[in-house]
């Protein structure tokens, strides 16, 4: 595994391993550019400031439409968000809305690496440093936690609530004067969440130990409470104070991932393709040993899928443009708008449904989708050695959906299904 991290126009690759749970530091090499990845890749950069802005949204289940929701309140708040990569968490979901808290980070900022394209699949995450200590607080049972890491000239100071980051300070400590404004910054900060926020379950203190030996019992009596270090040795095997960071990145979660949207689409793609090729491999053996007949099928059913898709991205892309600029009162057109989608996606549900207690091949299949409203049809015949065997299964799929016509000649059940919303 390795890291990246950009700090005050240096860039640092961190080789680490982890071994029965954990880390260690394998090297430590400046980089004067990214020409080439041979491994996964995290990549992080420094930012004075981190923005986090509130946004309160109705509650609705629907990602997508609390996503457009979101970006409008944002215009409202910051104006123009062409060119941010926006992240979210709920922070409070009681009563009738949902409060969010709002992450960006600048994709231009990736760019700056100019990492050679090929090698974007390699590259898992892209994040600022200060996110990096969420990983230590979320691994605390309490409900709000309050992080202070030191480290040379660096001061950071984040506050979570429900695992939820809701607050960040960063400033930088003068050499000179390093003991003391280490101490000043940690209890006015201290006070300053305690006072506009809410009063921290925990303290706890990462970086270097030889300065928390220092002041330590200096912050205890301006905190006037209890406080604890990270335990070093639950997570790292050396260097814990060089590891912090780069091991808080690895385990970052998806929320404070900001790799630009374009670059996960190029990275699934790529998934998908090496999925796919092996999924080729297997239809060309199964086209092969299956009847012509059944191929047909099958391959006009999954063009008929391929539609329906199609169908519900263009739907979706209508849903976008519509709801741009708008605000909470377009809420009810939009939301029916979607429930039409989401009725096309269930029906395709319903058909995988079908498809367990039906024999198979088909002899017709039909599908329909006007207004919100979906039909399938279809029919197909099964033959029996016994009579006794086919009034059986004609007595077992007897349904409002199936209707079954019984041949005694030839021992012979048709069977049609109708099924609807």
């Amino acid at each position: 595994m390795q890291v990246i991290l950009k700090q005050n126009n240096k860039t640092v690759l961190y080789k680490i391993k982890k071994d029965k749970k954990k880390y260690s530091l394998l090297g430590k090499i400046e980089l004067e550019s990214i020409s080439k990845l041979s491994q996964k890749t995290y990549i992080a950069i420094w930012q004075d400031v981190v923005d986090i802005i509130k946004v309160e949204t109705p509650k609705i289940k629907n990602k997508k439409l609390i996503e457009n929701l979101i970006k409008t309140n944002l215009i409202n708040q910051i104006g123009n968000i062409v060119g941010l990569e926006i992240n979210y968490k709920p922070i409070n979901q009681e009563g009738q809305s949902i409060l969010f808290n709002v992450f960006t980070l600048q994709e231009s900022l990736f760019y700056e690496f100019n990492i050679p394209p090929k090698y974007y699949p390699k590259i898992e995450k892209f994040t600022s440093i200060p996110f990096s200590l969420t990983y230590y607080n979320k691994l605390i049972e309490e409900k709000s936690v309050l992080h202070f890491y030191i480290k040379d000239n660096v001061f950071i100071a984040v506050f979570t609530v429900n695992k939820v980051l809701d607050f960040v300070r960063i400033t930088n400590l003068p050499q000179d004067t390093k003991d003391l404004s280490t101490l000043e910054n940690i209890i006015l900060t201290y006070r300053y969440v305690n006072a506009n926020i809410a009063a921290p379950d925990i303290i706890i203190l990462s970086g270097e130990r030889e300065l928390f030996n220092r002041i330590s019992d200096e912050i205890y009596k301006g905190l006037n409470r209890p406080f604890c270090e990270l335990n070093y040795e639950y997570f790292f095997k050396d260097n814990p104070e060089e590891l912090i960071i780069p091991v808080g990145i690895l385990n970052l979660e998806e929320t404070y991932n900001f790799l630009p949207q374009k670059i996960k689409k190029e990275k699934s793609l790529y998934t998908i393709y090496q999925f796919l090729s092996v999924i080729l491999l297997l239809l060309n053996l199964i086209l092969f040993l299956k009847t012509f007949s059944l191929t047909s099928q099958v391959l006009n059913k999954y063009f008929s899928m391929q539609e329906i898709q199609q169908e519900n991205s263009r739907l979706e892309k209508k849903l976008d443009s519509m709801i741009a600029g708008k605000d909470i009162q377009f809420l009810t057109t939009t939301y029916n708008l979607l429930q039409e989608k989401n009725n096309h996606i269930k029906s395709l549900n319903e058909i995988l449904k079908l498809e367990k207690d039906i024999q198979r091949p088909y002899e017709n299949f039909k599908y329909t989708f006007q207004q919100g409203k979906y039909t399938i049809t279809l029919s197909y015949s099964k033959s029996f050695k016994t009579y006794k065997e086919m009034e059986m299964y004609v007595e077992s799929i007897k349904s409002n959906n199936k209707v079954a016509e019984k041949d005694y000649k030839t021992k012979t059940v048709k069977v049609k299904v109708n099924y609807g919303n």
